[in-house]
């Protein structure tokens, strides 16, 4: 097929007796759609009812959206991933979420990751500070950090690069190596709104890194924390690249996150 098609849907027709499972799907170009069994003009749809395909909103155009047959989507697709729209998977959760964009502009903001310290301090900065405890500590950060009895914080972080797209070259990837980290930051340093500079990265305890620098859309952790207040550093693996990004926060009670 290509490259990746959204499900919009799953449903099932009755054909001469018989219940087939037809499944939805979208080009996210607009345009191109499957030209196999089920397509829009396919012969398969005159044994469907009036009924039926006013049900299924069945539309002949050239809008991006295809049916196909169970069979040929297995046969077809290799991968599906299953998106969710919060920590939860579901609508409304009471999580608190902050959205931030940013870019990583070579000689600026493109520092690269913490192995390169004389740059890394130089990449996009955001404070988090988490003042609220969650109502239970009965969750589970699936990160590896120890639990020290005062870690009662549940976030959760996801690095999204953007309009890569745009960059592809017949079937390679040009999504950059990408990852975060965060520090705590000491009572006396949380009121100074300031970008943090190289001396203070030397020093920080760091409660977290990528453990590896990822060529994917979006890279992702949950954490459990103690309150108090941090900083967020995203960037590339390697310094000067330059890139944009969209990050967001979940918190499990009304945490604060901003830019500096």
């Amino acid at each position: 097929m290509g490259h990746a098609y959204a499900v919009l849907g799953v449903y099932s027709v009755t054909v001469n007796g018989s219940r087939v499972r037809l499944l939805r799907l979208r080009n996210p170009w607009g345009y191109q759609e499957y030209s196999g069994s089920w397509n829009d003009c396919s012969p398969e749809w005159n044994a469907v009812s009036c009924e039926e395909k006013e049900r299924l909103r069945l539309q002949r155009e050239d809008d991006g959206e295809f049916w196909m047959s169970w069979c040929d989507f297995v046969h077809c697709f290799s991968n599906v991933e299953i998106c969710s729209l919060s920590p939860h998977g579901g609508g409304a959760t009471g999580w608190a979420l902050a959205t931030h964009e940013g870019r990583w502009v070579p000689g600026c903001t493109a520092g690269g990751c913490r192995k390169f310290e004389g740059t890394f301090w130089t990449n996009p900065q955001f404070r988090l500070t988490l003042c609220e405890e969650d109502d239970d500590d009965s969750d589970d950060d699936g990160d590896g950090l120890e639990d020290h009895g005062d870690v009662t914080c549940t976030v959760v972080v996801a690095l999204m690069q953007k309009n890569r797209r745009v960059f592809k070259r017949g079937a390679r990837s040009t999504f950059l190596h990408i990852g975060f980290s965060i520090y705590s930051i000491p009572p006396e340093a949380s009121q100074k709104k300031l970008h943090l500079i190289f001396l203070f990265f030397a020093a920080a305890r760091r409660v977290h890194e990528s453990r590896a620098f990822a060529n994917a859309r979006e890279v992702t952790a949950r954490l459990v924390l103690p309150r108090g207040a941090y900083v967020l550093v995203p960037s590339t693996y390697r310094p000067g690249e330059p890139g944009d990004f969209f990050l967001r926060t979940f918190a499990k009670r009304d945490n604060r996150s901003w830019r500096v």
